[in-house]
This record gives structure tokens, C-alpha cells and sequence, in this order.
């Protein structure tokens, strides 16, 4: 569900971009450290029940687990809600960090900055 409204959000606001830059866009917005930013945000490891260690956990188990909570939150609305609920919460907590992912060009990894340089040169 996450997937379908992230793509549908981006073709909307970038029609002109070509589908490979919109693939990568779409990656860098369920990225597992930006999802497990919208589950801190709204406070939702205070009902995912972790052992210590996860708990004060600051590296990547940490937000694999935030991340894929989120991506649960997102398909229990999705049910109970539908789709249009579903796409209000995305749009409210996820792709309200899209603008931040564009500006700083996080959603550039380093394999595709050196194929970019290559081609240049």
C-alpha cells in the first residue's frame, strides 16, 4: 500500500521526471531510517513491545523494527480504514519528507553518484 501512494504521489507532483529517477525517489521514501523517523515520530515504539537490548538499540536492528511497524500501522489502516485514510496518513507522515530528501539529494546512493560521474567523463 505504502508503495502504491508513494509512486502515485511522485508521478503526480514530477510527471515529467523519467521513470528511473522516479524508481529512485520512490526507494529513498520507504528507506528504513525514514520510516523508522515517522514511527518515532508518532510515538509508536511506546506499543511495540521490544526486550532491553532493542530498547536502547540505536543502530540499524532499531529502525528495521520501527520500519517494519510503520509499514503495519500503514496495512492496519488500509483494512480498517481504506484506502483513501491510508493515503491521508502517508501523505501527513511519510511524504511530508519528501521536499527534505530532494533538497539534500539523499535519495542519490554512492553506486549511482559514481556512474553519474563515469558518464560525464
Amino acid at each position: 500500500m505504502l508503495e502504491l501512494i508513494v509512486t502515485e504521489a511522485l508521478f503526480q507532483k514530477f510527471p515529467e521526471q523519467p521513470e528511473g529517477q522516479l524508481t529512485v525517489l520512490r526507494r529513498s521514501a520507504r528507506e528504513l531510517s525514514d520510516l523508522a523517523r515517522v514511527a518515532e515520530s508518532i510515538d509508536l515504539e511506546d506499543f511495540i513491545l521490544m526486550s532491553r537490548g532493542e530498547r536502547k538499540d540505536t543502530g540499524r536492528a532499531r529502525e528495521v523494527i520501527l520500519a517494519n511497524a510503520i509499514e503495519a500501522v500503514i496495512g492496519a489502516i488500509y483494512l480498517d480504514q481504506g484506502f483513501e485514510k491510508t493515503r491521508t496518513f502517508v501523505e501527513k507522515f511519510v511524504l511530508v519528507h519528501l521536499d527534505e530528501v530532494l533538497k539534500t539529494k539523499s535519495y542519490k546512493d554512492a553506486k549511482s553518484e559514481l556512474q553519474e560521474i563515469i558518464k560525464k567523463n
